[in-house]
């Protein structure tokens, strides 16, 4: 992903990744779920939320598995937008993304994990 679009995700999810609480990352769900529904797929900052989507699913899929191996309650499990369901939807349509028709496998999960990292380390240098 190019770093304008990484630091677009940065400036518009980061400040709520910060707060590293369920709350931030409530702010954060919803946050990604108005990007979605107000980005047109076919525009380039379509992307934007597809980026914002992957960390807040890389970040909660692992808390998730935690808290039910605990007998604790899951976070966002209450929001139907980040039920497993939908998460799971969401990937088949960001797999079907024109940007990615041309990619294998492979390249996907590549660039989307380098992509997530390359989030990561400038949000992480903007909670400082």
């Amino acid at each position: 992903m190019i770093d304008t679009t990484i630091d677009a995700v940065v400036k518009k999810f980061g400040p709520s990744f910060c707060d590293k609480t369920i709350k931030g990352l409530r702010v954060t769900a919803n946050r990604i779920q108005n990007c979605y529904q107000q980005t047109p797929k076919d525009s380039n900052d379509y992307e934007q939320c597809i980026l914002g989507d992957e960390v807040l699913t890389s970040i909660i899929q692992p808390m998730r598995a935690i808290s039910g191996a605990m007998g604790q309650p899951k976070p966002l499990d209450d929001m139907a937008f980040y039920s497993t369901e939908a998460i799971l939807n969401r990937a088949d349509e960001i797999n079907a993304y024109p940007k990615y028709k041309n990619f294998t496998d492979k390249q996907k999960t590549d660039y989307q994990e380098q992509s997530v990292k390359a989030f990561f380390d400038k949000a992480n240098a903007s909670c400082k």
